[in-house]
């Protein structure tokens, strides 16, 4: 066979050996569908105290939930099976819909806003507010008409600066979600 046959033959062979690893069908990696299990885990009874020194406060939560630090500094109150669904969607797991958390986070006062102002615009438009004080915390809750939302904007004595406290999902949230929680939280 002369030289050129050859040196064609070998570069049809490699050709056609690359064209059916480029085009063969790859077949997708199945996830884990990330879904509750239908048993749900009741709140216990017993709390147990958990301090978030960067934060300037404690809070007593139920014995079975579980906190988690968020990269801004924020933390999230979470039940078990919202814990759990999280573990499995940052595992790989297809997550096909949201859950419900609080959260406590730290929030920088706006020098050209009074206290009141500042809370109103964490929400925009469409809110109903009012003044709350108890346990050393004094500010606004503020819950959007829409019923998605409800937090809390205050200070805490001692700091600098505020504290949030807020409940959210993709389902209506009654601003005694926000009330219960801050019952527990208490400046360190």
């Amino acid at each position: 066979m002369p030289l050129i046959s050859r040196t064609r033959t070998r570069w049809l062979i490699v050709a056609l050996a690359l064209s059916a690893i480029a085009f063969s069908p790859v077949r997708a990696q199945s996830q884990e569908l990330c879904e509750p299990d239908g048993n749900y885990e009741s709140p216990s009874e017993t709390l147990r105290t958990v301090e978030l020194p960067e934060l300037g406060v404690s809070v007593s939560i139920p014995e079975n939930y579980r906190t988690m630090k968020l990269q801004n500094g924020a933390v999230q109150i979470l039940h078990p099976d919202d814990f759990e669904w999280i573990q499995c969607v940052a595992n790989g797991g297809r997550g096909g819909g949201g859950y419900y958390f609080e959260m406590i986070q730290k929030v920088m006062p706006d020098p050209t806003l009074n206290l009141q102002e500042q809370a109103s615009r964490m929400m925009g438009s469409d809110i109903q507010i009012m003044a709350y004080q108890q346990n050393g915390l004094e500010g606004y809750i503020v819950n959007s008409v829409y019923g998605y939302n409800v937090a809390f904007l205050g200070t805490i004595p001692g700091y600098q600066h505020l504290i949030e406290v807020s409940a959210g999902c993709d389902c209506e949230i009654e601003v005694e979600a926000v009330t219960d929680l801050l019952s527990e939280v208490r400046p360190l």
